[in-house]
């Protein structure tokens, strides 16, 4: 994730110092040296205000190049400003200081700080100075794992920068909410947050905005597969990076093409890209970026065969990670271990280093559910209130029917008619809202016991499945005769692809809701393992459509579209397979497509498969048609009513 700093009090004095050196020299990190040390050169003289002023501009600027020093300087400032009693001061102090926190790692002590920012600016009404301090607590966090508490702190920091008017800030933030969205596996949402932060930042000439925000999408399109994409505008950022960005922000892009050459199979080439992110994050002290590029520099490593150089690096990348307290790049570096002792043939030094990646999983696990945990806690205390609400609602009724009974006869029938028609409107109003209550959570336990069915296939059967993957491995390893370590080897594969088919069930399952974009993307995941051996070429064509899929629409179209890919695989002798997923305004259309030898729909007698698939379609209400077209391509056409889609 990205992030910027807001310097606006000093605004004026920076933009004079950046075209005074443009005119004279065209490298920006030449400028900012200058500045860094005209700074220093201002310090002895400066008491007071001023003195803290430069020693937080000192902390800023040195933080991209020479973190310890950055925190010196900070620090300093911040007893200072302290002394001084003057709390807009510290706020401002304490904000410069968080930042070189983050980079050295430190997350903890980057929210505190942050934290305490925000709460002296948000008291004073600063809105703009409070929502920067609020999205670096959100930096903190996400670097954590914790990216429900990011998300939250990055969407009220978006508000009140729109509430200062600050759109510039804004447009950055999305591009932080755009790596939440990836976390989540909402690539749509988070590709479409980064477009919009990118041509904002390019719109007023914030290049480092437009650099981070443009090379995220770009890591986007190659997690789609569209490695070539990608690279074109990786290749476009560098010239404006190294003209207008400051060092590290060229570590990223060094990153993201060393991804994208090991994408290609250029596993050198990216090594050599790697190598050139991991001497600026050497030489600036950044023990975050170290911890990532050391643990991709180790599976590089894995990849050319070079064990010992592999277990250098991932070991020191794991060491790094622990360092900074950051889960998700412990789990690489323990996956990367794993594969790295599975390729030695250490099989049961590899099993131990996919439970500690088992661990760390889990880990995050019972994090989210301590947040569930205190959500449904809210819950409880706010129905105890309702419950105390409607207890003393009831006393009064009873109340005023004791002083009506007091009254005439004619008032005492009037009340208890008035009386017994405003219970009844009551007792209904009351069953409304209960039955109500009690569908929502028929509901929400439907989804608890999916999600619990989906954590118990994953953490017991997957994990089963994985240690007997393991063991076949380890029994083929030992046999010497070549047929049965054959037949070892057919069940090995036999249970990689069960373990591949439980994890596809688990998906559908655990959604609460899919779009029919990730369910294509789903799909073609299907057709590459299934036609990895079959030299059969995919046509790939998917909608951007965020139409949801209930889970019993996903299984059952899955389930389809996994009969037609085996039949195509096992009997169509076809080299091209195509899947259209697209939708128009009343209808969600899959068709799967082969150019294999075919047969006729209307004369075959229809098997298992095709009855199959036939029942599956009538479960969910769609249309489901076989065709043979121009005696070419064989088709099958499933047409689903959007009235049947989850909004």
């Amino acid at each position: 994730m990205g992030f910027f700093k807001n310097k606006s009090q000093h605004y004026p004095l920076i933009l004079g110092f950046f075209f005074l050196f443009i005119s004279l020299v065209s490298s920006q990190n030449n400028n900012q040296d200058r500045l860094i040390d005209s700074l220093k050169k201002q310090l002895s003289h400066l008491e007071g205000v001023e003195k803290v002023k430069v020693l937080s501009d000192l902390c800023y600027y040195t933080s991209s190049n020479a973190i310890d020093e950055s925190i010196k300087y900070g620090n300093r400032a911040c007893n200072l400003a302290y002394e001084l009693k003057d709390t807009l001061l510290m706020a401002s102090c304490m904000n410069d200081l968080c930042l070189s926190y983050y980079y050295k790692g430190n997350f903890d002590s980057c929210i505190i700080l942050a934290e305490k920012a925000y709460s002296i600016r948000l008291e004073k009404k600063l809105w703009r100075d409070a929502a920067a301090s609020l999205s670096k607590v959100a930096l903190g966090y996400y670097e954590k794992g914790n990216y429900a508490i990011s998300l939250e702190k990055n969407l009220k920091a978006v508000l009140l920068f729109k509430k200062a008017g600050a759109f510039a800030e804004v447009y950055k933030l999305q591009n932080n909410i755009g790596s939440i969205y990836e976390r989540n596996n909402q690539i749509d949402e988070a590709m479409r947050m980064r477009i919009e932060s990118a041509e904002g930042a390019l719109k007023l000439k914030d290049y480092e905005a437009y650099v981070t925000a443009k090379g995220n999408y770009a890591q986007n399109l190659q997690g789609l597969g569209k490695v070539k994409e990608a690279r074109i505008i990786l290749d476009e950022l560098i010239p404006i990076c190294k003209q207008y960005c400051r060092e590290e922000y060229m570590s990223q892009i060094y990153q993201s093409l060393g991804v994208n050459e090991r994408l290609q199979g250029n596993t050198k080439k990216g090594l050599e890209f790697y190598v050139k992110a991991k001497e600026i994050y050497d030489r600036i002290k950044s023990l975050s970026g170290m911890s990532i590029i050391n643990t991709n520099i180790g599976l590089c490593y894995v990849d050319l065969k070079q064990y010992n150089e592999a277990e250098e690096y991932l070991k020191l990348g794991l060491q790094q990670s622990k360092e900074i307290q950051s889960l998700l790049w412990q789990k690489k570096a323990y996956l990367g271990l794993y594969t790295l002792e599975h390729s030695r043939e250490n099989f049961k030094l590899a099993n131990n280093y996919l439970e500690l990646h088992q661990q760390i999983n889990d880990s995050i696990y019972n994090i989210d559910t301590q947040d569930k945990l205190g959500k449904l806690q809210t819950e409880y205390d706010v129905k105890q209130k309702e419950n105390t609400i409607l207890s003393q609602q009831n006393t009064i009724n009873q109340t005023k029917l004791e002083i009506n009974k007091r009254n005439t006869y004619l008032i005492i029938v009037v009340s208890a008619f008035v009386i017994l028609l405003l219970v009844a409107l009551f007792i209904i109003q009351r069953n409304n809202i209960n039955r109500k209550k009690s569908e929502i959570n028929f509901q929400k336990q439907i989804q608890k016991e999916r999600s619990r069915i989906s954590k118990d296939l994953h953490d017991n059967m997957g994990a089963e499945l994985t240690i007997i993957s393991s063991a076949i491995d380890i029994k083929t390893h030992s046999i010497e005769k070549i047929k049965d370590k054959e037949d070892f080897e057919k069940i090995s594969n036999q249970v990689r692809k069960a373990t591949a088919l439980m994890r596809d069930t688990i998906w559908t399952v655990s959604e609460e809701k899919i779009s029919i974009a990730q369910f294509g993307i789903k799909i073609r995941e299907f057709a590459i393992r299934t036609f990895e051996n079959k030299n059969i070429t995919i046509h790939f064509n998917n909608t951007t459509s965020q139409l949801n899929l209930s889970p019993e629409s996903t299984l059952n179209l899955y389930r389809i579209a996994q009969e037609a890919i085996n039949n195509t695989a096992k009997h169509a002798n076809a080299k091209n397979f195509y899947i259209e997923n697209f939708n128009d305004d009343r209808h969600i259309i899959l068709i799967l497509k082969d150019d294999g030898i075919g047969y006729d729909f209307t004369s075959v007698e229809k098997g298992y498969g095709l009855n199959n698939m036939i029942n599956r379609a009538k479960d969910i209400s769609a249309k489901i048609d076989f065709e043979r077209l121009e005696n070419k391509y064989t088709q099958i056409k499933i047409t689903l009513d959007k009235t049947s889609l989850w909004s």
